[in-house]
């Protein structure tokens, strides 16, 4: 379950070496465990402000900073920013001016520790609130602008002010989240080519090559012979041919010839007569 207390803090200078630092909160109570978190007390902290003199303007600073300690991850960059806004305007406070900051602690089961959001509210001028503010104006000053718009204006000067800071810090913390990112996308392409890189290699090692085989298969080079081809060779068989013919016939032509026998008398004159 979320647990959010809110109290204020500000800070007021009455002399020249001298401020006051007040304290209250801003609805119920609030655990002194929270407005100072390094303190062990049961006690609380009411809407009856509680204050007292400081010599220093650190002082506040140094306890801004460290509820900003205290605090978690989520809001130290801004806490930072707003810290450093208001350090600058307590240098610059006129004698009987104020500065208020708003302090927000969210508390939360899952959360390690709770968290501190520091806020400024402005700068303000003394306003004496004891008696109407027309009993303090003088006739003349009645016919000029009411000092309470004057108020409204410089505390909303004030406030734009402080925003404005707050902008900037959330813009440059922007480029520079957006320069990582973009480190961040090159170095994912250079892998990403690294790895598609090796992809191909290990597939260009693990084919196999006619090279790298020791004992390579012939292959069947035998191709159907073209009608010129078949043609040739059935002329060289027919001229085969002839020529074993030819030889034949010379071969038969030089054996020699069986001579008659010889005439036989008897037989010749048996045919004669």
């Amino acid at each position: 379950m979320a647990t959010q207390y809110h109290f204020l803090v500000s800070c007021k200078k009455i002399a020249d070496t001298e401020w006051t630092m007040e304290m209250q909160a801003e609805s119920g109570d609030v655990p002194m465990s929270i407005v100072q978190p390094d303190s062990e007390t049961d006690e609380v902290l009411t809407t009856n402000p509680i204050a007292r003199t400081i010599a220093e303007v650190k002082v506040m600073t140094h306890y801004l900073r460290q509820l900003n300690r205290h605090s978690g991850r989520g809001t130290v960059g801004h806490n930072d920013s707003v810290i450093r806004n208001i350090n600058q305007r307590l240098l610059q406070l006129q004698l009987g001016q104020q500065i208020t900051v708003k302090i927000s602690f969210f508390e939360h089961r899952g959360l390690r520790s709770g968290l501190y959001e520091i806020n400024s509210l402005g700068v303000f001028p003394p306003i004496d609130r004891a008696r109407p503010l027309a009993a303090t104006l003088s006739q003349e000053q009645k016919t000029r602008v009411p000092q309470v718009l004057v108020d409204a204006v410089t505390s909303l000067e004030n406030h734009v002010d402080t925003l404005q800071r707050e902008i900037h810090a959330a813009q440059r913390i922007l480029r520079e989240y957006g320069a990582q990112l973009e480190a961040q996308e090159r170095q994912i392409q250079q892998l990403s080519v690294e790895n598609n890189q090796l992809k191909e290699s290990s597939n260009s090692e693990t084919a196999p090559t006619q090279s790298s085989n020791p004992h390579p298969q012939e292959a069947d080079t035998s191709q159907p012979d073209s009608p010129a081809e078949e043609a040739e060779e059935d002329n060289i068989d027919t001229e085969a041919q002839s020529l074993f013919q030819q030889f034949m016939k010379s071969s038969r032509s030089s054996k020699p010839r069986n001579k008659l026998p010889a005439n036989n008398p008897s037989k010749n004159r048996n045919k004669g007569s």
